[in-house]
Parts: structure tokens; C-alpha cells; sequence
């Protein structure tokens, strides 16, 4: 069997997307169950809060499927999640009152800490989304993907 090589452009479009639309989104659930191991009870307040670190988990699955470049349709699957995980992760950039955790929580100081944290993060999903999607469609990549 001959060995394959990924291109380095291609394993920076898997990290940053793994740590953007990854990690990322898990964040503020893991705070939520560190939060739990303590005794302390949070809710979120709306169901959608759940959806981010949701499609997070998908993005690390498919992460490590494309980046061992199997199975071959892997690439396409990847790029659904990806949009998927954007258009969510935009959508709470935009709208961060879906995404608090309890009313009594919210407002104060560190409102304005994450609401500004949100936005500059947005245009650094933008950018790895775009250089993502740019890079897996280029023919290096493709050829990792189809072997």
C-alpha cells in the first residue's frame, strides 16, 4: 500500500477548524458541568444553547476522519458539518441572549466581556470557514481524500 501525504494546507484547515467549530463550542458546556461537579445547579435558558456544543462534537469526529483521510467521502461530510456548525455559530455571534445559561446570571461586566469576546470571534470563523472549504476544494487536497 502506498503511503499518503497529507498537504500541509490541508492539516491547518482540520486543526483550525477542530479548535474554531470544535472546541470552541464546548466551551461554555464544559464550563456548565465543571460548574455541576461543584454542587451548583445551571440551567440553560433556552434548548438552543445545547445545539453548538452538539455540532461540536460532530466537527472533532469528522476532524479525525478527515484527518486520516477515510473514509473517501469524508471530505463532502466534512463540509456539511462545517457549514452546519458555521450558520449555528454565526447565529449565536448575533444573537448571544440564545446562548446565556440562567437569567439570574446574566448582565454585569462579564455580559460585555463575552458579548465582545463573540464578535471578534466571528470574523475568525469566517475566515477558517472560508479558508477551509477554499483549501479541501483545491486538487491536493482532493487527491488526499480520493486516495
Amino acid at each position: 500500500m502506498q503511503q499518503r501525504f497529507r498537504p500541509l494546507g490541508l492539516s491547518l484547515a482540520i486543526l483550525a477548524t477542530f479548535l474554531m467549530f470544535g472546541f470552541l463550542p464546548l466551551v461554555p458546556a464544559l464550563f456548565i458541568v465543571l460548574l455541576r461537579l461543584q454542587g451548583r445547579t445551571l440551567e440553560p435558558v433556552y434548548p438552543t444553547f445545547w445545539l453548538p456544543p452538539i455540532l461540536g462534537v460532530i466537527v472533532i469526529i469528522l476532524c479525525v476522519f478527515a484527518w486520516a483521510g477515510r473514509p473517501p467521502r469524508v471530505r463532502l461530510t466534512f463540509l456539511i458539518a462545517l457549514l452546519f456548525s458555521a450558520l449555528v455559530n454565526g447565529y449565536g455571534a448575533l444573537r448571544p441572549d440564545q446562548l446565556k445559561l440562567v437569567s439570574e446570571l446574566s448582565g454585569g461586566s462579564l455580559d460585555s466581556v463575552f458579548r465582545g469576546l463573540t464578535l471578534c470571534l466571528l470574523p475568525m470563523q469566517i475566515l477558517v470557514f472560508v479558508y477551509t472549504v477554499w483549501y479541501i476544494n483545491r486538487a491536493p487536497a482532493r487527491a488526499f481524500f480520493d486516495g
